[in-house]
């Protein structure tokens, strides 16, 4: 008898039943095979770069905290942060140290504290420049990956976080779960579907929560925090991102502090070894803002209501300035000084204040309804070339601009009414906009031989005179 009729035969004298267990045998034979061939593969890239990101993430941890720890020789510091990562018991992280001035400033193992640092591992350290490398090593105790991250302090790279993780605690565990998986997919087809979905739903899930609380982060959105309560590597990535958000949002919070200039001058200054006093020369608008009776009104207030109010004003003001593409350099008391350059840096000067005005009537209109002190403010603008730089001493300076025109600024604005703006004649000129106009006569400023010639700006003209 041929081998195809005695099949043939069988599965007739077998009927339904045997046809369902040659189906499940394949279904099993092809579930172990799919186990093999793509499910454990893509749990052991899975579970590789999970351990990959924990090391990553801690060594970039102990790094932003190493700067001043390193120059202030404050071990305790690194020394807590490296205790508190081995008392998380992650299976595999063989070696914790930070190195410095060639030597091991912190090592998780307490007798090669304070010695030199092999000179291969001096030689990988050097070449990092940036970010987390990572290279594959052959130890005594068999195959590794060591993790590397410079330690800067002020753009400089003054150190390094090295971290040893032992391969073994990959690949281990994945053997045993591929013997695992199979035999229970030998047992039934159902339970090794149900094994495989939970295994893989457990591992994904929290991946998956990470990879959306990753992108809710790149939007902007710092109130982001992960809750997974796992006592494994991802338990810990959790708690690191949890901790990087709250650092992206103290860095956003100081940011706050700073004027957009400053920021953008100390970006311009990276790589040098200290900030240096100096200014250069720039064209600039200037927009002052000085609100009108606030000492009078703060008497008869409370401090709380006085700061209270006096903020919500300023907020104003400062959005409607942003919103033209202002910088707000400093704010002193009730007054704003605000920085405009670049192109039509005169037309975006003078419109802010033209808004600034409209949505202060609008916010008073809106107060006195509700029977609150309204608050009024005078608006001064003047162009011109300024001194723009690094003031003060060495160990305290402020970003800033000074000169005649900074000066003028401030004086149109002192002459200024309430809710009025008042600008001269020589930056009305520079503008491409057309505004309403109210003729003013010309003030003496001290210093000055002959009357400065301004104007007040009323509103903004919907469309140009023919």
């Amino acid at each position: 008898m041929k081998a195809s009729s005695f099949f043939q035969e069988l599965l007739r004298k077998g009927g339904i039943r045997l046809r369902l267990m040659l189906i499940i045998a394949g279904l099993v034979a092809g579930t172990a095979l799919v186990l093999s061939a793509v499910v454990f593969p893509l749990q052991e890239a899975s579970i590789r770069q999970k351990a990959f990101d924990v090391c990553e993430v801690s060594a970039l941890s102990i790094s932003s905290a190493a700067g001043e720890a390193l120059l202030t020789d404050q071990s305790l510091l690194l020394e807590d942060i490296i205790r508190t990562i081995k008392n998380e018991n992650v299976e595999g992280l063989k070696e914790i140290s930070v190195i410095f001035k060639g030597r091991y400033f912190v090592h998780s193992q307490n007798d090669r504290r304070g010695k030199s640092v092999e000179s291969d591992v001096i030689g990988r350290a050097q070449s990092v420049q940036s970010g987390v490398k990572r290279e594959s090593l052959e130890t005594e105790d068999g195959d590794a990956y060591e993790f590397m991250t410079p330690i800067r302090f002020q753009e400089r790279v003054i150190g390094y976080t090295r971290i040893v993780y032992d391969e073994e605690a990959i690949s281990g565990p994945i053997r045993r779960a591929r013997l695992i998986a199979f035999l229970v997919a030998l047992i039934t087809l159902a339970v090794s579907f149900a094994a495989v979905y939970f295994i893989s739903g457990s591992v994904a899930r929290p991946i998956l929560q990470v990879a959306d609380a990753s992108r809710r982060v790149g939007e902007g959105d710092l109130n982001v925090r992960l809750d997974i309560r796992s006592h494994d590597e991802l338990g810990i990535l959790a708690d690191q991102f949890n901790h990087m958000v709250d650092e992206l949002k103290e860095k956003l919070h100081m940011s706050k502090f700073v004027s957009g200039s400053t920021v953008k001058m100390i970006k311009a200054s990276r790589g040098e070894s200290e900030m240096k006093l100096g200014g250069s020369r720039q064209d600039s608008a200037f927009f002052f803002s000085d609100v009108r009776g606030f000492t009078a009104w703060s008497e008869k207030t409370t401090p709380e209501n006085v700061v209270t109010v006096l903020n919500e004003y300023l907020d104003l003001q400062t959005q409607i300035i942003k919103r033209y593409g202002g910088d707000i350099d400093k704010y002193v008391g009730d007054e704003i000084m605000a920085v405009f350059t670049g192109d039509d840096k005169e037309d975006r000067c003078l419109q802010a204040a033209v808004a600034v005005i409209d949505e202060l009537k609008r916010y008073n209109d809106e107060r006195v309804a509700r029977k609150e002190t309204a608050l009024n403010v005078g608006i001064g603008c003047h162009c011109g070339e300024v001194v723009v730089g690094n003031m003060g001493s060495h160990d305290r300076m402020d970003f800033t601009a000074i000169g005649d025109v900074v000066n003028l600024s401030a004086r149109l604005c002192s002459a200024a009414e309430a809710l009025q703006i008042v600008t001269t004649k020589h930056m009305l000129g520079l503008t491409k906009s057309h505004f309403r106009l109210r003729e003013l006569e010309p003030i003496k400023v001290k210093g000055k031989e002959k009357p400065i010639e301004i104007v007040g700006i009323v509103g903004l003209e919907e469309k140009a005179p023919k």
